[in-house]
């Protein structure tokens, strides 16, 4: 079975001082790195993204919470040198990401979006700020937000378990949970709906469709693809074997939440080609995220080789 050549999507990140300048650059990495595996790890680290052995068994506070959906969404049409380097000052006007003592303090919508979205720059700041405070009023009004998340993951593990007859993993699992929440408007299982619906008083989550929905979840966590333009666009020039194979599982998927949103498939497909494409000594988030450089960084849209990256 075709699997991604790690290796030699680390030493291609690597090999160009131009290309290794500007991702050292654009993730704040330490000088006097050497090797291109040392190189992509400290990439990796820069995410944050710590994929947990039992995601479901992992407490998270609304704090941890809404950090996440502010680094999900702060990562939306816009560079992540962007976000690095305003990230010091949305932490601080966010008070470390307390939603409960934004909303104790009356905090004004308007003075905090008139500060972060210059922060933020680019053509979406405006409306990415304005989903963070949404996310601000929905954790404040919200106990025990994961909590809630984990009772409609078990629901959807159990849906998914009694149609398929097979255990739902994780990975799969997080596909779920995104679409539910993500376009929970298309949900017809009615078991799935009314877990949705018990995550809060507006579950959808805001400012974020399938990609930034996945991001947000492996910021907590999980471990996943988030296909956008640079993984799908890759993907389809690379034509793994496994491209056809993944079809009835995201028809089984679709099943499972009954949703008739067309964008789910697209979603599911490419997560499930991705993960299926990735070695059993990476993890799903990992082999994304060095994907997804090497689209942004090395085989650029109408500037891809013939290089080989999967064996």
């Amino acid at each position: 079975m075709q699997k991604l050549d790690i290796p030699a999507i680390q030493i291609a990140l690597f090999e160009n001082p131009s290309v290794r300048s500007r991702i050292a650059r654009d993730y704040s990495l330490p000088g006097g790195i050497c090797m291109p595996g040392e190189f992509c790890d400290a990439v990796i680290q820069s995410l944050q993204q710590v994929p947990s052995a039992d995601p479901l068994a992992h407490g998270w506070t609304g704090n941890q919470v809404f950090e996440a959906a502010v680094r999900a969404i702060g990562s939306n049409s816009r560079s992540w040198a962007r976000f690095i380097v305003a990230e010091p000052e949305l932490c601080r006007l966010f008070l470390d990401y307390d939603p409960a003592r934004l909303s104790a303090n009356n905090y004004s919508r308007a003075a905090i979006q008139e500060r972060i979205a210059p922060l933020l720059g680019g053509i979406t700041a405006r409306s990415d700020v304005r989903a963070m405070m949404d996310w601000i009023e929905v954790l404040s009004t919200t106990p025990g937000y994961y909590d809630r998340i984990i009772s409609l993951a078990n629901t959807a593990r159990k849906v998914a378990t009694s149609l398929s007859e097979s255990p739902c993993p994780d990975a799969e699992l997080m596909i779920l949970l995104v679409a539910a929440l993500a376009k929970p408007l298309f949900l017809r299982n009615a078991s799935i709906h009314a877990a949705v619906q018990g995550v809060a008083q507006d579950p959808k989550l805001s400012g974020m469709g399938y990609a930034l929905g996945a991001e947000f979840f492996r910021n907590l966590g999980w471990s996943g693809f988030k296909p956008d333009r640079h993984i799908k666009r890759l993907l389809d020039r690379w034509r793994p074997e496994n491209a056809l194979a993944v079809e009835r599982r995201v028809q089984a998927l679709a099943a499972v939440l009954g949703t008739t949103d067309r964008e789910f498939h697209s979603f599911a497909r490419y997560s499930l080609i991705g993960i299926g494409l990735t070695p059993d000594d990476c993890t799903y988030s990992r082999a994304d995220n060095l994907v997804w450089l090497l689209g942004a960084y090395v085989e650029r849209k109408n500037r891809e080789t013939q290089r080989r990256y999967i064996h």
